[in-house]
């Protein structure tokens, strides 16, 4: 089931934009897009979709402020959080140290140091996950559909990362062609 998203936006000479919002999600074009039909369609949106430009709004966007989102980490500490939590198996040994079990023998997870870390999307995200993973003196592979270049990331083929990593970090925009990526298989 797709998300809904409800577009206030006159689109009907946009059959490229339609296309496009109709694959990702249930389309529910509003128009006229009066506050009243608008407050109907609200309560099943997931997404909301307008043309602000008509109305003189204007909208920014941070996509290609890089200096600025590179000084904004917390996407990439929270993915490491989420990798040392399932790694060293932080949820159930701190859930068995409250209960004054100490469990360290049958909750020591994984030393990381020595092992394959996988990154897949290589974008602003990914580089930095990356760069965490070299603190933890792990071999970094990337994987993405762009011919990038990064330093200490050996790029290989979807296949190869997921055959040889110890750990994959996922930083890519969910598309259809991408939906079933991890369903995959090999021929």
């Amino acid at each position: 089931m797709k998300p809904v998203l409800v577009c206030a936006a006159d689109i009907a000479h946009l059959p490229e934009t339609r296309a496009i919002l109709e694959g990702a999600f249930d389309l529910r074009v509003v128009r006229p897009a009066t506050t009243e039909a608008l407050a109907r369609a609200h309560p099943e949106a997931d997404a909301y979709y307008a043309a602000l430009d008509k109305r003189g709004i204007s909208v920014l966007g941070l996509k290609d402020e890089r200096e600025l989102l590179d000084r904004i980490t917390a996407t990439a500490e929270l993915a490491w959080a989420l990798t040392l939590a399932c790694v060293r198996l932080l949820p159930a040994a701190f859930d068995a140290a409250r209960a004054g079990y100490w469990a360290r023998d049958a909750l020591r997870g994984h030393q990381l140091a020595y092992k394959t870390f996988g990154v897949v999307g290589c974008g602003r995200l990914g580089t930095m996950v990356a760069d965490y993973a070299r603190a933890f003196r792990m071999t970094v592979l990337g994987c993405d559909v762009r011919d990038l270049r990064l330093a200490d990331v050996e790029l290989v083929d979807f296949d190869s990362l997921l055959r040889r990593a110890d750990v994959v970090s996922i930083h890519i925009h969910l598309t259809e062609e991408n939906r079933s990526l991890f369903n995959h298989t090999s021929p």
